[in-house]
């Protein structure tokens, strides 16, 4: 990531991906560069850096809108999961 908002996310899915080992879930954390990754940015609707994205099955599935930090993040991927009592 080259911005420092890049960064700043950057930091909060080092955490994320720290606790998602205890989802028992498959579940990657990727980063895209959108600069080379041209028609992956594409199919997945990147319009703006940085963005988080919830891929089921290769196919874009929802963008997370929320606040940059583990907690919200962590939040937003129990819910893409299935988890109903999210709070």
């Amino acid at each position: 990531p080259y911005c420092k908002y890049s960064k700043l996310l950057l930091d909060e899915l080092v955490k994320v991906n720290e606790f998602k080992k205890s989802f028992g879930y498959s579940l990657t954390i990727a980063q895209v560069n959108t600069s080379t990754e041209l028609d992956l940015t594409k199919k997945i609707k990147i319009e703006g850096t940085p963005s988080l994205r919830f891929i089921k099955k290769e196919v874009f599935s929802s963008e997370f809108e929320s606040e940059r930090n583990a907690t919200y993040v962590l939040k937003f991927i129990l819910k893409e999961l299935g988890f109903k009592s999210v709070n």
